[in-house]
């Protein structure tokens, strides 16, 4: 049996999504399905989503905000960064963030503080180009 290590769930060895919560069943440093017996101790009980993200700049900032806070994470994307792929012009997939149900209230004030940082750095950067 393969488990999920953002929900939890027990998955059929043949399985490469999950399907409570889409994410990928698959090891992305070997390559191989995450068993069962491979389960982290630190795995999010009850998880639940706090966000979806469409932008890894965004995600890296949350994810700092909640390590920075002990909140414990998981996401659907192991490496962030992953989440861009490349296209015409490049787009971004969206990147689920779970917190444990016990920590979600916190969680969500945490990620109102990643975008309003994201969005004053942006307004700087605006007001320096604007003054050069």
């Amino acid at each position: 049996m393969l488990i999920c290590h953002v929900c939890g769930k027990e998955c059929e060895d043949n399985t490469e999504i999950c399907p409570v919560c889409g994410a990928e069943l698959i090891n992305s440093e070997t390559g191989e399905a995450i068993k069962s017996n491979e389960q982290n101790n630190d795995m999010v009980l009850e998880p639940e989503l706090v966000t979806t993200i469409n932008d890894p700049i965004e995600a890296e900032v949350f994810c700092d905000l909640l390590t920075e806070n002990n909140i414990l994470f998981t996401s659907d994307q192991n490496d962030l960064s992953e989440s861009m792929h490349m296209g015409f012009g490049g787009f971004y997939t969206e990147i689920k963030i779970y917190v444990a149900k016990s920590d979600l209230d916190k969680a969500t004030e945490l990620y109102k503080t990643a975008v309003s940082m994201l969005e004053a750095s942006i307004e700087e950067q605006e007001d320096f180009e604007e003054e050069n």
